[in-house]
């Protein structure tokens, strides 16, 4: 595009408002896009114009006719993909909103293979390849909706996770009856952490009473933090089996971010597919909150408006 033809585009586009435009656009979305659109593209080229403002008339009509394309679950995972393609890996939370986003594709692809009659160019070209389900069907069964990975992701892992927790509760069990029988000298009666270790809070004045060791003192210097040495081994124990837990969430982490990796190529794809029907969806419900109506495009020079605004 030629400078002057670029500086009358933008006078163009200020003469017709085109912030608030895309603003009125991006607020119609229900993805990412709501946050993220800061342009809407314009086309030099009429075979893409054309497409786009037929994709966007068939999203009216399906508006019209009460069936909307289904866009819930949409998430921004773009930065974790892109993560992922340096070889990082991705936390809990982040493989479920890959999962959230992909299981969305999945929904729209059903959706647009039922309307195909109706919408033939969103199928077109907001189709996601359906080998994906297997990836989201994974993720789904490793990982609970609130990120943390599920006791069925491994074996070791839901293990691992029993063990920690009846280590812990012995211990707690343990703290809890000491806490009675040195009533005399605790300065309140609960337990705490320090440094990962579990402790009993005991008058400064009085700590050798306890035998076990220090872990801290508080702000006032009034209360020492004292881990029972009649639980150390046990503390110890808890430590290890935690930091197993540790390397096998980890490990699962490693995995599902590795089979996410394989496929980010066609993850990437299903992310553009959603945001094109959502930014096609948005114009649809634009143009009904408007009550206006999306034009058909000529290849000649030409238009004819009609009660325009």
């Amino acid at each position: 595009m030629r400078d002057e033809e670029l500086d009358g585009l933008i006078k163009a586009q200020q003469d017709l408002e085109w912030p608030r435009l895309v603003e009125a656009v991006a607020a119609r979305c229900t993805g990412p896009l709501r946050e993220t659109l800061e342009a809407l593209e314009v086309h030099d080229a009429y075979e893409p114009a054309r497409v786009a403002m037929v994709e966007a008339a068939e999203a009216a009509e399906l508006l019209r006719l009460d069936e909307p394309i289904p866009l819930d679950g949409i998430r921004d995972v773009r930065r974790s993909l892109a993560r992922l393609e340096k070889q990082g890996a991705l936390d809990g939370p982040e493989l479920r909103a890959v999962a959230t986003t992909l299981g969305a594709a999945r929904a729209l692809r059903k959706f647009l293979a039922r309307h195909q009659d109706r919408a033939p160019a969103l199928h077109a070209s907001c189709s996601t390849d359906p080998t994906l389900d297997r990836l989201v069907d994974e993720l789904e069964r490793a990982v609970e909706p609130d990120g943390t990975l599920a006791d069925s992701a491994s074996p070791e892992l839901g293990r691992l996770r029993t063990e920690v927790a009846n280590l812990r509760a012995r211990i707690v069990g343990r703290l809890e009856a000491m806490l009675i029988k040195h009533a005399d000298i605790v300065q309140d009666r609960f337990h705490t952490l320090r440094e990962g270790r579990y402790v009993i809070p005991v008058r400064t004045d009085a700590h050798e009473k306890l035998p076990g060791i220090v872990h801290g003192t508080s702000g006032s210097g009034a209360t020492v933090f004292v881990e029972p040495k009649a639980i150390v081994n046990q503390g110890n124990r808890l430590k290890m089996a935690q930091g197993e837990l540790e390397r096998e969430e980890a490990r699962i982490l490693g995995i599902l971010s590795g089979r996410v990796r394989d496929r980010v190529a066609e993850v990437n794809a299903a992310v553009e597919a959603l945001d094109r029907a959502d930014l096609r969806n948005a114009a649809a419900r634009l143009a009904k909150d408007l009550g206006a109506t999306i034009p058909t495009l000529s290849r000649a020079p030409k238009m004819r408006l009609l009660d325009a605004r």
